[in-house]
């Protein structure tokens, strides 16, 4: 979990380099498993299931069991250019 402010009229990037494409990359391409140990060992780390940071700033608390969320898998939009539709 990682939180930042922006400060109006702070200059970024719009591209990232090599290095910063790899390390998102790697941030994210993860399987849920290795997920989902990631952010239990951040949590607790930080003691943020028992009130600290989060708590303190932002007035969050965080469970130490994961939510069971039920999903499915949507089927892909129909896309449209220029006004028409492929068949």
């Amino acid at each position: 979990m990682e939180l930042c402010s922006i400060v109006v009229g702070q200059s970024y990037s719009r591209n990232l380099n090599d290095r910063q494409v790899i390390e998102l990359l790697r941030a994210t391409c993860q399987r849920p498993q290795e997920r989902e140990f990631n952010v239990m060992q951040m949590l607790r780390k930080n003691n943020s299931t028992r009130g600290g940071f989060m708590d303190e700033v932002f007035g969050m608390q965080v469970r130490e069991e994961m939510a069971l969320v039920h999903a499915r898998v949507l089927p892909p939009p129909l896309l449209k250019y220029h006004g028409l539709v492929p068949k």
